[in-house]
Order: structure tokens, then sequence, then C-alpha cells
């Protein structure tokens, strides 16, 4: 037999039935066949007693000396020359079993089932767990193993911040570790992945255990890392083969969020023993006074799923990336402000809007900032170049080459443009772009640091800032390329005009360039007796510039 991942969750099943008593004859029949013909599979089952005394540690108060031991239950020297004996053994006629009669009714013969001595090894093997799981719940693990290794933090502040380093590595059995601000992120020897958000305690308790006093922790959990838990003073989460949240209370109340796959949940809460699935888009509340399991909303975007210092991003499941917040020093999704801007003509950083300027179209790179490739000034009187692989605005027209201000995140209120009701947890901000200047976004950026999602459309609206000096004389143009590509143009937008924007993409898509011109207007054009430049009151926006997820 190839044993497989689903074959071992469908093995799992099967045990828990065996143990709960629940156990089908078919079903029983197939466990015993697979732990014959599968070493893998019997290791496999002699882990899983062993790990099913564990997690029932944590709610007894019997010593490790009263426990009965169990060493040759698990021993798979023995299990295999059990499973030897299974196929060559003689099998045994068992006794008709007597009925018990409810009615006076005549019952036929029962049919003679054949046992054999690995048959009969199971049954008493499982009689001797369902004694140390009822009668001794706790074996003490073997303190002081490093099982994982801080990989991530962001704005991470530790009672012990001397020594929470990136790749620190913690221990089995160490002692309440303290996160009082921001995120952290650990990953297991065996693959499984926490990110914890402040303020939490915990413990890490084994390889694949952790005692969560209050705070929040997401968990990622592979298929090497079936059973991982997550623990609390009355009751535990098993995973099953899941994603998923714990949000534990410092009065001990617990919230389980189930995003993918499937949990167990299980409490000894004021006597009451609690033991049920929750399983993919389920969620329950575990109540610390009562001892009560209450069904809940799943909330996805409850917990931090993801963290990445180099681009302060702490992604809490939105599917919606705000390219303004980027602008503003945020990671996209609500963090950034309005006071960092860029200018478009050198490329740097700044806190202060400069006046009408002159610049040449050189491109320039940002390299602070993850997702934006670089900005421009865009002239039309040579070749425009719009992304750091060189790539060609071929259709940019020709401008007087003068820009305005900074590129900026700012809020609607002046804009003519209000929140979509249909975009939940985006904050509403705005791009603003004044003629002559372009942007451009690294796709792949956003794919690295959320590799679990990838941008598949651009939304936005563009127009007009509604207080312009001079609203007679505003006229300007809209591009959005695709590499290079314009994949979409409003020409001549005046005051009062707003154009909505929705682009699909597609993997193969890698930069996306945000552009506004002058309109063509002429230089020298008077208004008023005021002699006014090609640009002048060209004070265009990019509304809610977002990149959907998916």
């Amino acid at each position: 037999m190839n044993s497989s991942a689903r074959d071992f969750r469908r093995v799992n099943e099967l045990i828990e039935f065996s143990l709960e008593g629940s156990i089908a004859p078919e079903q029983y029949q197939q466990l015993n066949d697979w732990i014959v013909s599968d070493p893998a599979i019997r290791r496999h089952y002699c882990e899983y007693i062993q790990l099913t005394v564990g997690i029932e540690r944590l709610s007894a108060n019997i010593s490790a000396a009263d426990l009965p031991q169990y060493d040759s239950i698990c021993d798979l020297e023995l299990w295999d020359q059990l499973a030897h004996q299974e196929k060559t053994a003689p099998e045994l006629a068992s006794p008709p079993q007597p009925h018990e009669l409810i009615r006076k009714v005549v019952y036929p013969p029962r049919e003679k089932r054949k046992i054999s001595k690995f048959n009969v090894f199971i049954l008493l093997n499982a009689a001797a767990v369902l004694m140390i799981v009822l009668f001794a719940r706790f074996v003490t693990p073997q303190a002081g193993l490093p099982v994982a290794t801080l990989t991530e933090s962001v704005n991470a502040k530790w009672a012990d911040a001397e020594h929470m380093v990136k790749g620190q590595r913690f221990v089995t059995g160490s002692t309440n570790l303290l996160l009082r601000e921001g995120c952290a992120e650990l990953l297991f020897d065996n693959n499984a992945r926490v990110t914890i958000e402040a303020p939490a305690e915990f413990q890490i308790l084994t390889d694949d255990q952790i005692k969560l006093n209050y705070g929040r922790v997401y968990a990622v959990v592979p298929d090497q890392a079936y059973g991982f838990t997550i623990s609390t003073s009355n009751g535990k989460i098993i995973d099953l083969g899941t994603e998923f949240g714990v949000q534990r209370n410092p009065y001990g109340d617990t919230e389980l969020h189930v995003l993918k796959g499937r949990t167990n949940l299980i409490a000894n809460t004021q006597g009451r023993k609690i033991n049920i699935s929750v399983t993919e888009g389920a969620a329950r509340k575990l109540v610390g006074s009562t001892g009560e399991v209450r069904s809940i909303v799943l909330q996805n975007d409850l917990f931090v799923r993801k963290i990445d210092s180099e681009s302060s991003l702490m992604w809490q499941g939105q599917m919606y990336f705000s390219l303004a917040d980027a602008v503003g020093g945020g990671s996209g999704f609500g963090s950034g402000g309005s006071a960092r801007m860029i200018d478009p003509a050198s490329g740097r950083s700044t806190k202060e809007d400069a006046g009408t300027r002159a610049s040449t179209n050189d491109y320039r790179p940002i390299a602070s900032n993850l997702c934006i490739d670089g900005v421009f000034v865009p002239n039309g009187s040579t070749s425009q170049i719009v992304s750091s692989q060189g790539h060609l605005f071929e259709q940019c027209p020709v401008t007087n080459g003068l820009c305005c201000e900074e590129i900026k995140a700012v809020t609607t209120m002046d804009f003519d443009v209000v929140p979509d009701p249909n975009i939940a947890n985006v904050q509403m901000r705005c791009l603003f772009l004044h003629a002559n200047m372009g942007i451009t976004f690294d796709l792949d950026a956003v794919r690295k640091v959320l590799p679990d999602v990838s941008p598949v459309r651009f939304q936005s609206k563009c127009g007009i800032r509604k207080w312009a000096l001079r609203p007679t004389a505003s006229n300007a143009d809209f591009w959005v390329l695709v590499d290079g590509k314009v994949r979409f143009k409003r020409e001549h937008v005046k005051i009062g005009q707003i154009h909505s924007i929705d682009i699909e993409l597609s993997q193969n898509d890698r930069f996306l360039t945000l552009v506004e011109t002058d309109g063509g207007d002429p230089q020298s054009r008077t208004l008023n007796g005021v002699v006014l430049s090609a640009n002048d009151s060209d004070w265009g926006y990019f509304a809610d510039p977002l990149l959907v997820l998916k």
C-alpha cells in the first residue's frame, strides 16, 4: 500500500472511532488491514496513541509515576512481528455470541466470525489505550529540546527583548513567553507555522504543541505536522489538516475560527467533557466560566496570517491591496499615512511639496518601497521608460515636461468621490497625481509577500480634484498601463467627470503603471488675463486604487 496524507487522515478518523467505541465492523477491518500491510501506518498508529495520551494530559492531576506503562503497547518491533503473524497464523473460530431477547423473536443462528491473533491484540491494545486516556492523563514531555524558530517579527516588543531576534530558537518546556506589542512568526521543525499577535502570553510545550494563556494565534499546518495542537488551561484545539485561528482573552473565553480543513475542539470545564469537530468555515466560542460551547460567526480577517518585516506587512486576510496606502508608507492594508510623499522628478521620499518645476523623463527606481518600482515625469519627446525592466510607454503624448507638487496619498474629503460600500476593511484613500506624473507598481512584489493570494484585478476611479483654483482650466489625460501596454485611457477629463477603472490582471502581468498627462493644452495659454502653463489646474487623482486579491 502506498500511504499518503489522505490515507493518514482516514486512519486517524478510524482510530478516533475505535477509541470512542463507535467504529463499525467494516471500518475496524479496514483499519486492521492497513496496520497489517503498511509499516508506515503501523508506526503512525503507535505515534497517534502516544499523541492521544499527550493531548489528554493537561486536564489531569495524576502524577507520571501513577501511570500504566504503555511502552510495550507501542513497541514497533512487536507490532511488526504481530503483523507477520497476522499474515501467516491460522484463524480461530469464535463461539456464537448470546443475544439479548427484548421480545419473543426467533433469531437465526449468528454466523461464526473469524478472529486472528492480530485482531485480538488490537482489541487488547485499544482497551489499554482507553485505560490510559481515562485514568492516566499526563505524561511529562522532555524539556529543553529546540523545536521552533523565530522567523519574522513586525514591531515586536517582548518582555525579554534582549534575546528575541530573528533566528532565535525556542525549546520545549520553556517558561511563559510574553509578546507585548506587534506580531511574531514561529516556524516549528515539522513546518507548522504560527503567527502570534500581541498582547499574547504563550508557552512551547512540545514539538507540536503551544499553550496559549491569552492573545491571538494563527496556525498553518501542513500534512507532515498533522495533529499540531494549541492548548489552553481548559481545552485544546487539535489540527486535522488546517489553517485556523485561536483567540483567548484573560477571562478564559476561547474562540476558534477554522479557515481551512478540520479541527477537534476538546474541553474539560467544570466537569464537562467536550469533544467536537469544527470544520472549514465554522467558528466556536468556549465560554471559560461555564464550559459552554457556542457557534459564532467566522471572521476571515480577525487574525494576522502573514507578516513581513521588510515591508512592515501584517496581513489579516484582506482581499484588497491599496496602492495609495503603499505610497503613504504602509503595507497596503491601512497602515500608511499622508505625511510621506514621493518626488517624481528625483524618486526621493519627501515630506514637503515642491512647486512647479521642469524635469527630464528619466525613470527613477524606488528602492525604499518593495511594491513601488519607480516614478517618472513624462514629456513624450523621447521614449518613455515605465519600469525597471525597460518597458516603454509608446503612446505617451507630448507634454510640457513640467510637474507640480508630489505623488502622495490623501483622504477623499476634497474629492468628488465616495467610498464603495461593497469594499470592506479598506480605508478609502486617493492617490494624488498632478499632471505630469507617473508611478509604476511591481505586482510580483505583492505576490512575494502574499504567496497564498495574487492580484487578479485593478480597480479605481479617476478625476480632477474639485477645489482647483481655476476649474475651467482643468484638462488632463489618464492612463493605466500593464507592462507598458495601455489598458485604460481617458482623454480631456474635466472637473466633475469621474471615470471607473476595472482591469483584469493575469499571473504573467508584472508592472502596473498609473499616469496623468496635461491633456495637450498650449504651454502659454491665457485665462482672464493670466498666463497659464499646460498643466495648470490638472489636480488629478486615482480614487481608492485597489488590487483585488484572490
